[in-house]
């Protein structure tokens, strides 16, 4: 016979003991369990306020996009302003070696864009090449003159005004403050670079060029030299008179700055266009466009600035043409043969009034030669040689009479050495 076995009922104190063991498992279990967790979410909640490697903020984007796009604006006037600066002391250093190689190389340029023949000695005897010389001298003396009188007179003015401000406020009149007048003074600071700009350690000529193309220039790149071809004497040039007023109109274009103005220009113009295309807002076709329309833009700009210098070099070199004696009503017809040959366009034009290509080259960015006849026309009823018959035109003449008198003294004293 089998017995059935009964297990033995727990007492209340060994039955908390158990659950307080139990306890203390599942706490140290849970504790184990969450202690690597813990670490991470602390280390993630740390990481929150840090970017994680190769990733940036939408503000930090932006910042270095506006950064991205400034260097991409300046990357290109800059590399153009250190090439112009390389190529500039390379051109001092070039001239300083050797400045008489420089200027003929200059020289040679200049010519060979004029299709040159050939270059007349100013000792030539060639009677084209005398009559520029004689002119040529006249011209340049009584502009050196003019600059001269222009200088002192402005210098004087701002003396007498700054005289006047200084005895209102009880000053004295220091040597200082008269620099610093006529260095803030517009009119003195002109006719003074006016005069540095004639004043040369080159002796001033007028070259007589053998070309087929009618021009006289001066160029600031070939300082104290005023250039004329022989088309332009054989074509237009008829007289002294129309010489004087063509010779007159070139050195005012010396006077006035306007090789320097216009070089100044160009380069603004010039920069602008690179800063506009380095925006690079378009692609393929359109940025050719574009290109094309800033350059239509910046030629269209040149040549407005040039037409003003034309009128400028007009208005003074009339003046100076009156001052030298020569017959300024006479003078402007000069213009007036340059409109005809325009209309009748010669052979080379198509006969309706269009520049051929020989005249071209010299009227580009000019005003119409008709306009300017009536100007001159205008001009020469108070720019003529009797206004000035007392003054410079005086003083011309006596130095011409001075200078006969001398070669005639030459010649006869050549003439009794052949005696002898």
């Amino acid at each position: 016979m089998l017995r059935a076995t009964t297990s033995p009922v727990p007492s209340r104190a060994f039955l908390r003991l158990a659950e307080k063991q139990t306890m203390s498992r599942r706490e140290a279990t849970t504790h184990l369990l969450l202690r690597p967790q813990s670490r991470y979410n602390s280390s993630a909640a740390s990481n929150r306020s840090l970017p994680k490697p190769g990733f940036l903020s939408d503000k930090a984007k932006s910042r270095f996009r506006r950064l991205a796009n400034f260097l991409k604006v300046v990357r290109v006037p800059v590399l153009a302003i250190s090439l112009y600066g390389l190529g500039y002391q390379k051109g001092v250093i070039d001239y300083a070696r050797n400045p008489h190689m420089k200027d003929l190389e200059i020289l040679t340029g200049v010519l060979e864009s004029f299709e040159t023949v050939d270059i007349e000695r100013p000792e030539s005897d060639s009677v084209k090449n005398k009559q520029v010389q004689r002119v040529g001298k006249i011209i340049l003396e009584c502009a050196f003159r003019y600059v001269r009188d222009e200088l002192e007179k402005s210098k004087r003015k701002c003396i007498d005004e700054l005289s006047k401000d200084t005895k209102t406020m009880d000053t004295p009149l220091t040597t200082k403050a008269i620099e610093d007048a006529f260095k803030s003074n517009e009119k003195v600071e002109f006719w003074s670079e006016a005069a540095a700009r004639l004043s040369s350690c080159y002796e001033w000529k007028c070259v007589l060029i053998h070309s087929a193309i009618p021009n006289a220039f001066v160029s600031e790149m070939l300082p104290s030299r005023i250039f004329v071809t022989t088309a332009m004497i054989e074509e237009f040039i008829e007289n002294d008179d129309e010489l004087g007023l063509v010779l007159g109109h070139e050195i005012s274009h010396l006077i006035h700055g306007h090789c320097s103005g216009t070089n100044a220009s160009d380069l603004m113009l010039r920069a602008i266009e690179m800063l506009v295309l380095a925006l690079d807002p378009f692609d393929g076709i359109a940025s050719l466009a574009l290109m094309g329309a800033i350059a239509s833009i910046r030629d269209l700009m040149s040549a407005a600035a040039s037409r003003e210098h034309e009128h400028e070099a007009d208005e003074m070199g009339i003046k100076i043409a009156a001052m030298a004696c020569f017959d300024t009503r006479k003078a402007s017809k000069v213009f007036l043969k340059m409109y005809q040959k325009e209309k009748n366009g010669d052979g080379d034009g198509d006969g309706d009034g269009n520049e051929g290509p020989t005249l071209r080259n010299y009227f580009s960015s000019h005003p119409p030669s008709d306009e300017r006849f009536k100007f001159l026309q205008e001009a020469s009823t108070h720019e003529n040689a009797t206004k000035y018959m007392d003054t410079h035109c005086a003083e011309v003449k006596s130095e011409w009479r001075q200078s006969r008198q001398s070669m005639k003294n030459k010649k006869g004293w050549l003439a009794s050495l052949r005696l002898v």
